[in-house]
Parts: C-alpha cells; structure tokens; sequence
C-alpha cells in the first residue's frame, strides 16, 4: 500500500467531460413541503409569482456556495442570502426529519479509462435552523460493462475501502460535496490515480460550472472602474453595485466572449454590445447600432438587461448549468421569442444546460414551435408548472408536452 498525500490533481489522458444535472429535490424548503424537479438541456419553470420558481434556483445557489463544506450550510453568500426563519417550510419543527437539499447528476465521460458516465446523488439533511443533521450519497461510474459506487455516509470515523479494476483504496470523506480524500491505494497506476482525482471532485465541480443570471440585471452607469481581476462568480448578495462593477471589469476582460455576445444580441434586438478603455483605469460600455454607437445606458432596458445573461451563457463551458430568472424583462415579444431561441441554438451546441424562471408565453411558445419544427425534442425540454395552495405551501407538476410541440391539458 502506498501513501497518495499530496498527489496532485491531473488531467484524465484522453478524457473529455460533460454534464448535467437530472434531479432536485427539495423538502421542507421554503415555502416547498416537497417538490422534485427532473431536469433536461432546456427546463421551463412556469406559474404565478410567489409559487416557488426562484426558490428552485436559490436552492442550487445555496448548494454551490456551500459546496467546499456542507457541514457548515453558508446561507448568507455572494449567490443567495437567506435569513434562518426563510430557510425551511414554516412549522418544519414539526417534521423531525429537518430540511431536505438532494442533487443528482451525470456527467458523460471520453476517456480511454472509464465508458459512459459518472453519476452522483447527494442527499442532505438540516434542521429548520439550518444545522448539519446528516448526509449520504454515492458517486458511481462504470469500467469494464459494470457498475461500481463509492459510498458517502454521514458519521464515517475510519476509512472507507473500495475495490474495483481501478485498483483498491482506502478514502477519507471530506466536507465538500461528495468529495474524499485517497489515504492509501494497491494496484493503482499513476493515471488510475488521476481517474480518482477526478472521481472525487464530479460532485463539488459540476456545483461549480452553475451560473446564475438575476432578474434584476443592468449597466446604469456610463463609466465604471475597471477592478484587478475578473469574477468566476459575479456577486449578487453584496447588492446591484457591486454586482455592476464586477460585470463590467469581467466584461473587459473578456473581448472574445463580448464579441459573441455581441453577435447574439444583434439578432434579438438589432443592437450591439462593446467596451472601450479609457484612462485611470476605467471601463465606458458602449452599444453598436446601425446609426452610431453611443453610451450603453442611453439604449433600451431590454437590451440593456441582455448583456448579462448572454454573457453568462457564452461564457460557461460545455456541460455547464445556467439559471436564468426571467430571460424575457423589458423585452419585446418577438424579441423574447428570439432569445427563446438563441438560448437554445448555445445550449445545444455545446450541451450547455439552461434553466429558467419565465412569465412570458412568448418564450414557453417559441419552445413548443422549434419542437414542432423538430428542432427540439421532448427529451431535451421540460416545463414545470408552479403553485401555491391555500396554505402557502408550493408544489410544481411537469407539463406532458408531445413531440410536435403540443402541451397536453393545454398551457
């Protein structure tokens, strides 16, 4: 047996991963004494406000700013702010089995190592006051046409042992997602080690490669001061100034992204996007117009909130997840029709997964009509209906749409 401190993490020879998540299911949450959402490439959450939507995404946000250490559940973060008394179902203290965040993923695999894909469940549980109470889970993969797990419990003191055609280990779970630590190995080759190092970490980096687009979303300023470095993450929890500022500095570093988005939002609503430096270190926006350009907080809204969420989208790496409140503000319906679109022309070119809250029929019918138009199928979209009953609890039901792009029931 040999000792695996330190070993760095490499790239799997050959190797190319992309995933998605399939499933969020939340309990006791919010205003959700239970709902479980199956995610696809493209997933429309639907309904009147205050039925639970956004409460879906924060979910996930909560997830990803917690991801490094889910024993100590981050509820004030730069993704979601959450108060304790907003954190469970109110009279969740009389439901022992506390607050339910579980996640499933997969993420499909090329590599000369492992066939198929590697999947992962996570389950936590909290009290109504946000305290660990306990997790499991597994992360599986298949080599050799068989399926192998490696197991996560919650109170593990020794190590874990796991033997497989890989090798045989001995793991430590740590306080990230789903994620261990290789304390000693035997049969293990030195890019078997790597497959490990990517093994234990599918969890926590598919959390993540999730981006979120707020619907509170602008430039309103004419200049802003360009900052050291771009975000990874812009922050939402420090307030729209900050959030401005860190878009703007990320934006200028990011000439190649900007053009793309710029190229997108041309065929939305027929105006550009760049940035131009200008002494002291500072950014100007600027939109391209058939006429001129000029200063980007003289265009429209609707334009003028694009910038962000594209940004996100063109940005994000394949087999990435981006949460999209309310794509369709300030926009025209054609134009919301168009970014219906767009959205799905980048997520299937790059298998990037997109979901989004909406209001707009506009956007829910462009999807029935490219699945008509068999652009789309059924098993790359789904549409969750959300309400709320008299005693303010939510529930969401999946909408049954055919393959030419009728909803059964109706809409």
């Amino acid at each position: 047996m040999g000792d695996l401190n330190g070993i760095p993490a490499g790239d799997i020879i050959g190797a190319r991963v992309v995933g998605m998540i399939t499933n969020i299911t939340l309990g006791n949450f919010k205003c959700f004494r239970y709902v479980s959402i199956n995610p696809k490439l493209v997933t429309v959450l639907i309904g009147p406000n205050g039925t639970g939507k956004s409460g879906v995404l924060q979910a996930l946000m909560l997830l990803k700013q917690s991801k490094d250490d889910v024993r100590s559940l981050a509820l004030r973060g730069g993704l979601v702010w959450l108060a304790r008394e907003e954190f469970a179902l109110r009279g969740s203290d009389k439901h022992p089995e506390g607050v339910e965040l579980s996640l499933s993923g997969s993420w499909h695999t090329k590599s000369e190592i492992i066939e198929d894909r590697v999947d992962f469940d996570v389950d936590l549980r909290y009290s109504n006051r946000a305290s660990f109470i306990e997790r499991w889970g597994s992360t599986k993969f298949r080599y050799w046409g068989e399926e192998w797990e490696i197991p996560f419990e919650s109170h593990r003191g020794s190590n874990m042992y796991i033997a497989t055609p890989l090798g045989n280990i001995q793991y430590e779970q740590q306080a990230g997602i789903n994620s261990f630590r290789v304390a000693s190995y035997s049969g293990v080759t030195q890019i078997n080690l790597e497959l490990w190092q990517l093994l234990s970490g599918v969890p926590t980096n598919a959390m993540a490669n999730i981006k979120i687009v707020p619907a509170a979303r602008a430039l309103t300023r004419g200049t802003y001061h360009l900052g050291p470095e771009l975000s990874g993450d812009i922050s939402i929890g420090e307030g729209l100034g900050k959030q401005e500022e860190e878009t703007a500095t990320t934006l200028a570093y990011s000439r190649s992204d900007v053009e793309e988005v710029s190229r997108l939002m041309k065929r939305i609503t027929g105006v550009g996007f760049r940035t131009e430096l200008i002494p002291s270190q500072s950014i100007k926006p600027l939109s391209e117009s058939p006429v001129g350009d000029i200063g980007f907080v003289a265009e429209g809204f609707g334009t003028n909130a694009l910038v962000r969420l594209l940004f996100e989208v063109v940005r994000t790496v394949p087999g990435a997840t981006v949460l999209i409140e309310e794509p369709e503000v300030h926009l025209h319906p054609k134009a919301q029709a168009d970014l219906a679109s767009v959205l799905v022309e980048e997520a299937k070119a790059d298998s990037k997964q997109i979901m989004m809250t909406t209001h707009s029929e506009h956007v829910a019918g462009r999807l029935l009509t490219l699945m008509a138009e068999g652009k789309l199928s059924p098993e790359e979209v789904a549409i969750y209906s959300f309400e709320k009953d008299e005693d303010g609890v939510c529930s969401a039901q999946e909408i049954e749409v055919t393959e030419h792009g009728q909803v059964v029931g109706g809409l």
